[in-house]
């Protein structure tokens, strides 16, 4: 069984934040999302 989605570089990973809601500086969000993961990255942003 394999996976239906490749997986997003960190900068694909970034231009989705960044398109959808947040404001911020692509470098730094890129270093971040090395350090934390998108999708728990992402969790913290829904109540805003």
């Amino acid at each position: 069984m394999g996976y239906d989605k490749e997986a997003l570089s960190f900068e694909d990973q970034a231009d989705k934040i960044l398109g959808r809601y947040l404001v911020a500086d692509k470098e730094k969000l890129i270093e971040y999302l090395k350090n934390v993961n998108y999708y728990r990255f992402s969790g913290y942003l829904y109540p805003f």
